[in-house]
């Protein structure tokens, strides 16, 4: 099997974030020990310009990144929220945000303008008359509070760096949706882990996945666990499943949907009928993808779920990943209910959670052993 590594993006991102390794980590750890604590929902992002370069080609282009609609929901809805402010109101606690992007064009010449550029680091400073269509971002973390980025947008026109935006959306998207899926990794295992769980699928399974203390086990079966963290008006829970792993055509996505069926049918049941379970909702077709799963080819699919016999379904996210070691193919999966509630940040939730997942031969061998 080929597998697929494409570092590209991540990488111009890190060099990016190491421009500004200049200052000495000693005098980096005591100043963010001074700072305040980042503040934000997941999700949110803090936009910093001038309101006529909101209502111009770069405000055009942002809006195309941050709001396009986020894949596969049963309601539109945005990849992120976003605040609008102005630099001259970019103050008090609005600084403590933990998602910044501030924008600059050397063609602007207003106040506002002036603020962002006397924000910036002098690494970028020297960078602002570059015509390489590469060099038009930079990342500076904990600028104004702890565990916060700033994310400086730079160009030497608006329309210059308007198309540098749009060449490189797939880029900022995907910079923002990895921050905030590590961020929320923080969150809800921080408060606590359950590492009787996490053992317990090393020893089922041969691999690793980290479960959060707030799910607990709703069923499992011979090659199958499935966790749940129920509530009355929001349902979040992912499940992991394995099948020995024959040939490639079972990463076909025809064959991953039905893989995904048979399991759910047996295991994945309503809570008042007994003969209820779910199952793909067919109206809008799953989207599918190859991604670079922590280093491992996988095949991304998502989709709507529902139940066949209950009024019930919602969004879901799940990775087939092939564990070598073993011979068998895994499928992870989340899938979430909030009728009527938008569902964004629970799919991003689960997906932080299902990103935890690592196949036997990323773990020790001791501790891969069954």
């Amino acid at each position: 099997m080929r597998i697929h590594k494409s570092f590209g993006s991540v990488l111009a991102i890190l060099l990016m974030v190491a421009a500004f390794g200049c200052e000495s980590t000693s005098s980096k750890k005591k100043k963010k020990e001074y700072l305040p604590a980042s503040r934000g929902v997941f999700g949110q992002i803090l936009l910093v310009m001038d309101s006529a370069s909101m209502k111009g080609p770069i405000g055009d282009a942002l809006d195309e990144v941050f709001l396009s609609p986020y894949a596969v929901l049963p309601q539109s809805e945005p990849k992120f929220k976003i605040l609008r402010i102005t630099p001259e109101d970019f103050t008090a606690s609005l600084l403590f945000q933990a998602n910044v992007v501030r924008v600059y064009s050397s063609d602007n010449r207003s106040k506002s303008a002036d603020l962002t550029k006397q924000a910036m680091p002098k690494s970028i400073l020297s960078k602002l008359s570059s015509t390489d269509p590469s060099d038009y971002m930079a990342v500076a973390k904990d600028v104004y509070a702890r565990g916060q980025e700033v994310m400086f947008l730079y160009g030497n026109t608006q329309e210059e760096l308007a198309g540098k935006i749009m060449m490189h959306a797939d880029v900022i998207q995907q910079h923002f949706n990895e921050r905030e899926k590590k961020r929320i990794r923080t969150d809800i295992y921080s408060s606590k882990e359950s590492k009787e769980l996490g053992k317990h699928i090393q020893d089922k399974f041969g691999v690793k996945l980290r479960i959060p203390f707030a799910y607990k086990k709703a069923d499992e079966g011979q090659q199958f666990i499935w966790f749940r963290n129920p509530g009355q008006k929001i349902d979040k829970s992912f499940f992991l499943t394995e099948t020995p792993f024959v040939s490639e055509s079972q990463l076909e996505p025809d064959s991953i949907i039905a893989f995904r069926d048979r399991v759910c049918k047996e295991y994945v049941l309503g809570n008042d009928d007994p003969d209820s379970y779910m199952l793909t909702q067919t109206i809008l077709k799953p989207e599918t993808r190859t991604v670079d799963f922590n280093g491992k080819y996988a095949v991304e699919i998502r989709g709507l779920w529902r139940l066949n016999e209950i009024a019930m379904g919602g969004p879901y996210v799940g990775y087939a990943i092939v564990d070598e070691a073993q011979q068998k193919l895994f499928y992870l999966e989340g899938f979430a209910y909030r009728p009527g509630g938008n569902k964004r940040e629970l799919i991003r939730e689960l997906e932080a959670i299902l990103w935890t997942f690592q196949t036997s031969d990323e773990l020790p061998k001791q501790s891969a052993a069954k």
